[in-house]
């Protein structure tokens, strides 16, 4: 529990100096792997409508069963996710839960358990332990780890919130500085500034931002495409 405790705090200082990203999604899926008694493969996913996306897997295998649960359309992933409830199941092939799925994970994995828990996130994301044994003492090995687990997942969500709110701040001064510019070169409203900067950036296919900050640069919108003549 203790050097659980460590290697999440590790991964916690990760986060806030790096501003997350998918690696440290990874290193929990291998931490799982290393650290939970009777699992052999784990994934993490996040509900995007009808179908998860996979943020990180420990192996080939993991990613095989979340991808046949997505072809399927059944799997303990997805009903984590949409009942917002963890599940332990002891004896995958004789559950019924999921009667395609279940046959599939037994034959082409091995897979004999599955412990899947809600974590914490702005979408449905899901931590799932493949072969996780059924015994009391895996089982609450388990039970912490995802509450670990959890907290960084929150982390990691935060931390990328918070780059975003600050990559549209940035975008919206460098619109303003534009704007300013295009309004006191051409004696102009900023409505009328704002309508040549998105039309610019509609005939250029370039995002506005990058139209302001070519703006800024050079003082005048650039050109765009010519039309053939008549």
């Amino acid at each position: 529990m203790l050097e659980l405790s460590r290697e999440f705090s590790s991964l916690a200082e990760q986060i806030a100096g790096t501003g997350g990203g998918a690696a440290p999604a990874h290193r929990v899926v291998d931490l799982a792997v290393k650290s939970v008694e009777g699992c052999r493969w784990a994934t993490i996913t996040t509900l995007r409508g009808k179908h998860s996306q996979l943020l990180a897997a420990s192996d080939k295998a993991a990613e095989q069963l979340e991808r046949a649960q997505n072809e399927l359309g059944e799997g303990p992933t997805a009903d984590v996710a949409r009942l917002d409830e963890n599940l332990a199941v002891t004896d995958l092939e004789r559950d019924t839960r999921w009667p395609r799925f279940a046959p599939f994970a037994v034959r082409a994995a091995g897979v004999t358990s599955v412990r899947a828990y809600r974590l914490a996130g702005s979408h449905p994301t899901v931590l799932t332990l493949w072969g996780a044994g059924p015994g009391d003492e895996s089982g609450a090995a388990a039970d912490h780890f995802a509450g670990q687990a959890s907290t960084l997942v929150a982390l990691i969500a935060a931390t990328e919130q918070a780059a975003n709110l600050q990559t549209a701040l940035q975008s919206s001064r460098e619109i303003g500085m534009a704007l300013g510019i295009l309004m006191a070169h051409r004696k102009i409203t900023s409505d009328d500034a704002f309508d040549l900067l998105r039309t610019a950036s509609q005939n250029l296919h370039r995002k506005l931002r990058d139209v302001a900050l070519e703006v800024m640069d050079t003082g005048t919108l650039p050109d765009g495409p010519r039309r053939p003549q008549d």
